[in-house]
C-alpha cells in the first residue's frame, strides 16, 4: 500500500466499515500488485485496532485468514475483504488525480469511481460465474444484485462515458474490449439491464 496509505490502515478501514454500516461486507482495494501487502495490510489492522480480528476461512485449503470489524462486544461483525490491484487477473485501470474523491471527514478513504466500481462488480461476476467451484454460485448471485444497484445508482447521478471526466475509463484498449464483452454477456443474461448501460454510454 503505497504513500502516507500505509501508515492509515486502520483508520481507512475504520471510516470504510463506518460509512457502510448496512453492508455485511466492505472492500479495499490496494493499490499494488504485491499479493504480500494484503496479508501486511490485515495484520497491521489488526494490531492497531481491538475492533478487528481474525476468523479461519471457510475453505480448507486457502491459508489466508478473513478480517472482521466487530464495532461493539454483541452483534453483527462485517467482513472486510481485501484485495490488490491485481482482481483475479484483472487490472483496475490508472485512477487519475483529478477523479480520486474523499468521503468526508476522513480525508485518508479515497472513494472509487462509481463507474469502475460497477465495473469492478461486473468482473467479479464474471469470474464468479465462470468458476468450477460451488461456493462461487452463491457470490455470483450477490455479485449480479451489486451490480444491478450500481447500476440503478449510477444512472440516477446521470454518470456517462461520454462525458469528458469519465473517458479514462475506457482509455486502454484492452481494458475496453474486455469491459464491453462482459457487458454483453451481463446483458444477454439479464437484458431488462440493456438500457441502463447503453443510458450510461456503453454499446449494449
Amino acid at each position: 500500500m503505497p504513500g502516507p496509505m500505509a501508515a492509515n490502515v486502520p483508520t481507512v478501514i475504520k471510516a470504510a466499515v463506518s460509512s457502510a454500516a448496512f453492508q455485511e461486507n466492505v472492500d479495499l482495494v490496494i493499490v499494488k500488485k504485491d499479493p504480500h501487502n494484503v496479508v501486511a495490510a490485515k495484520q497491521a489492522i489488526v494490531k492497531a485496532n481491538p475492533m478487528f480480528g481474525f476468523i479461519p476461512s471457510s475453505i480448507p485449503r486457502i491459508e489466508q485468514r478473513k478480517l472482521y470489524y466487530l464495532p461493539t462486544n454483541q452483534g453483527e461483525y462485517c467482513i472486510v475483504n481485501i484485495d490488490s490491484e491485481m482482481i483475479a487477473g484483472w487490472k483496475i485501470p490508472f485512477i487519475p488525480k483529478t477523479r480520486v474523491k474523499y468521503l468526508h471527514p476522513w480525508v485518508d478513504l479515497p472513494i472509487m469511481p462509481i463507474l469502475l466500481l460497477l465495473l469492478t462488480k461486473l468482473h467479479r461476476w464474471d469470474h464468479a460465474r465462470l468458476s468450477k467451484e460451488t461456493r462461487m454460485v452463491a457470490k455470483a448471485q450477490q455479485n449480479v444484485m451489486d451490480v444491478e444497484d450500481l447500476l440503478d445508482l449510477a444512472v440516477k447521478h446521470e454518470v456517462t462515458l461520454k462525458s469528458k471526466k469519465q473517458r479514462w475509463i475506457t482509455d486502454d484498449p484492452t481494458f475496453k474490449k474486455v469491459t464491453q464483452t462482459r457487458i454483453l454477456e451481463f446483458v444477454k443474461k439479464y437484458p431488462e439491464s440493456r438500457k441502463h448501460w447503453v443510458g450510461l454510454g456503453f454499446d449494449a
